[in-house]
């Protein structure tokens, strides 16, 4: 006796599979997606690094004591 529906299984057939060659090319996306904002951060990180040491500067300049 059946329903009527389709039996449900793991695996839809009208759900295509995704290729190895789809994977590969998402997996290399992703990799390039990381490696950019690592690189940003980087960046940021240095920027803001001499950002601080110009102010460290200015700072000192302005407490020295002239005679």
């Amino acid at each position: 006796m059946t329903s009527g529906y389709p039996e449900i299984t793991e695996q839809d057939p009208l759900v295509p599979m995704q290729s190895g060659g789809h994977r590969e090319r998402l997996a290399k996306f992703v990799s390039e997606l990381w490696a950019q904002r690592r690189h940003v951060v980087e960046t940021r990180r240095r920027i803001d690094k001499r950002f601080a040491d110009e102010n460290d500067w200015f700072v000192r300049k302005d407490t020295e004591l002239f005679d």
